[in-house]
């Protein structure tokens, strides 16, 4: 199992591949995992994600919550 400090270093290395998949939104670490915000639900994008994962971090964890599009407030 991962600590959190191994969670950060990999949500740093795997930020720009995740947010590059269409329909993410965001990444976190959180309850010993990485938590994947998309901005819709769609097998297409979370089988990406799956993919991407496997390959990288087999390891590791992660969760999917669906939070919609993140923007600044203006």
């Amino acid at each position: 199992m991962a600590d959190q400090a191994d969670l950060e270093r990999f949500k740093q290395r795997l930020s720009g591949k995740l947010l590059a998949i269409d329909g993410v939104s965001g990444v976190g670490v959180g309850s010993g995992r990485i938590q994947i915000y998309l901005a819709r639900d769609h097998q297409e994008t979370r089988a990406a994600i799956d993919r991407l994962m496997q390959a990288e971090a087999p390891d590791i964890p992660h969760a999917y919550f669906v939070t919609g599009e993140f923007r600044a407030d203006q």
